[in-house]
């Protein structure tokens, strides 16, 4: 099939699925990790700051001296977030250390982005929600991925959240926990859910509430027609006008104070509405999530494994040497932000964007599941096009979370900043009108879109690596063999790249460094860096054209993947769509790639 078919094929499939998605209301969901809403950035040192909240994540020491995750409001700010709070030998604990769900008062100054903490006070019945004295009381929100769950047909049972890294816990549902139907009903393992309850003695969570995390719920996204006020849209439907996100297609943010209690009544609303052209969900997703995050292992601070992995000549980078580097080349990376202190990244970094934190600073933050993961995509895209220079923009937060308003706005700016190649290791599995303007206005303006096809084993078309033009890339290993976690699919799955075992730079609990990871988050890059180099030897050419030149010179994958023939595309030959001969060309190479390393 060549590219113009399938994607006339792609745009049949896609418009029958937006179809079946209208008629069942748009039940909806980003990933892999998607996000907080937009924060005002606070400047390390200055004037005290004062936090209000509830404790998520507690360090575990006796004396509570770690990190500390809590939810809540610094005084002067309107709206609720997560804060990551570090407290030292130093740090007051007024009426004993707390412990998660207890109402707290934290005292500090900003530093790094995290807040020091100078006293850290325990709040019994603040604030009229029922308590929160230690150990337990005080309602808490939080949210996570689904490692376990009860297997009973109505939730009621035992379930394994996991929060963080290094934080895993046990939420009790009962016959009084609800399991909203609006948002899938009962979640599966490998969710994102949002959990309400009571945190017990034990530390465990009596849930009043279980909700997957498939959309923000007090937010909407509206197309206008042209002229037409926004603000006096959301006036009239009882909106807040949040933000201007395409405005030269008059496509805007609105939001209410809390969570709509029918969002497909309200998106009904809105689409009756003669100056609406369409509405719809502010979709959830994030990078790809799954087995791929039990293979994070730290390699230590040395480059030796990251340059001379056999991924590289598996894909026949040695072939091409330094001709065609990228020179010249913008590649914007959209995801966790990026180590920018990282010693790989010198010389590299053009100044980016955080649209989780709202700054200029788009580093890595926090220590949630998908901490590193903007930086380990990064160093691979750095090897394989290393005169090219790199956008950072952060969309996803610690936990590798966002939402496709976010990531929309996202794509904008990196083209507004000269992006000529971009890269999206995310994806969520609904298909956003939102998203897909951004990435066709994209594409319309030369720009080569490279998206992670995910890691759910399965066929479902993952966004936006499903819209036409994107090249959809899944994962091998080694031996050129599809991993079990990887996703395929005839008619949207473009080519394959190595995935497994992956050695990149990385940012941790030792700092600045190298780690293996495997995903098709970690594939993606591969092909983002060859495009570089493709869009440097021919700066003129349109994104379908890069697209073709990659496709079209990959290496068959068939024979040693008979399972999935013609479902997952070719191996990524960055020397042959270069035209760059190897000196013994040879078959299929067969390579012996990086164990992975399980935490």
């Amino acid at each position: 099939m060549n590219y113009r078919d399938r994607n006339n094929n792609r745009s049949d499939h896609n418009r029958i699925a937006l179809t079946w998605l209208t008629v069942l209301a748009l039940v909806v969901t980003l990933a892999t990790a998607l996000l907080m809403g937009a924060q005002p950035a606070l400047a390390d040192g200055g004037d005290e700051l004062h936090l209000k909240g509830v404790v998520i994540t507690a360090p575990g020491s006796g004396d509570g001296v770690g990190t500390w995750t809590i939810n809540g409001r610094m005084e002067g700010e309107q709206s609720d977030r997560e804060w990551t709070v570090i407290a030292n030998g130093d740090t007051e604990f007024k009426d004993g250390v707390p412990a998660p769900g207890d109402q707290v008062h934290v005292d500090g100054m900003m530093n790094g982005g995290q807040l020091l903490a100078d006293k850290i006070e325990i709040v019994s019945g603040d604030g009229g929600d029922g308590g929160g004295g230690h150990g337990g009381g005080g309602e808490n929100e939080t949210k996570g991925v689904v490692l376990s769950a009860p297997g009973t047909p109505n939730g009621v049972g035992a379930w394994s959240i996991q929060t963080d890294r290094s934080q895993t816990l046990t939420v009790i549902a009962d016959a009084n926990t609800r399991f909203d139907e609006e948002h899938g009903g009962i979640p599966r393992v490998g969710d994102w859910v949002e959990v309400m309850g009571q945190v017990q003695t034990d530390g465990s969570i009596l849930a009043t509430r279980i909700k997957i995390d498939d959309y923000e719920g007090a937010e909407v996204v509206v197309r206008l027609r042209a002229g037409v006020d926004p603000g006096a849209v959301a006036s009239r439907h009882g909106l807040a006008l949040r933000e201007a996100l395409l405005s030269s297609g008059d496509i805007y943010l609105l939001g209410g104070d809390q969570e709509f209690e029918n969002m497909a009544s309200l998106i009904t609303q809105l689409q009756a509405d003669a100056d609406v052209i369409w509405a719809e969900r502010n979709y959830v997703g994030g990078a790809p999530v799954g087995d791929p995050y039990q293979t994070w292992g730290w390699g230590g601070v040395e480059p030796t494994e990251y340059v001379n992995q056999d991924a590289f000549p598996q894909v026949n980078l040695d072939v091409v040497g330094d001709r065609f580097s990228g020179d010249g080349v913008i590649v914007a990376i959209l995801d966790t932000g990026v180590d920018l202190a990282h010693p790989a990244f010198a010389g590299r970094l053009l100044p980016g964007l955080d649209l989780v934190d709202d700054d200029s600073i788009a580093d890595e933050v926090g220590t949630g599941l998908g901490w590193g993961h903007g930086t380990h995509t990064s160093g691979v895209i750095a090897h394989m096009a290393p005169d090219s220079k790199l956008l950072p923009v952060r969309v996803l937060d610690t936990n590798a979370r966002g939402n496709t308003f976010i990531l929309a706005y996202g794509i904008e700016w990196a083209v507004a900043q000269g992006a000529d190649v971009i890269n999206l290791s995310l994806g969520t599995p609904y298909d956003s009108q939102t998203l897909r303007k951004a990435v066709a206005d994209a594409q319309a303006q030369g720009v080569v879109i490279i998206a992670a096809a995910g890691n759910d084993a399965g066929d479902t078309f993952q966004y936006p690596a499903a819209y036409p033009g994107v090249i959809a890339v899944t994962a091998v290993n080694g031996e050129n063999i599809k991993p079990d976690f990887a996703n395929y699919g005839a008619d949207w799955v473009d080519m394959a790249a190595p995935g497994v075992g992956i050695v990149s730079t990385i940012v941790g609990p030792e700092g600045s460094g190298y780690a293996t990871w495997s995903g098709t988050s970690m594939a993606a890059p591969f092909v983002t860096g060859a495009a570089a180099r493709l869009v440097d030897q021919n700066p003129d050419a349109a994104p379908s054209a890069i697209a073709s030149a990659l496709m079209d010179n990959a290496q068959d994958l068939d024979a040693a993947n008979p399972s999935f023939a013609g479902q997952i595309g070719g191996l990524l030959d960055v020397a042959a769509a270069l035209g760059v001969e190897a000196v013994d060309p040879g078959g299929l190479p067969v390579k012996v790639y990086m164990p992975v390393i399980v935490r």
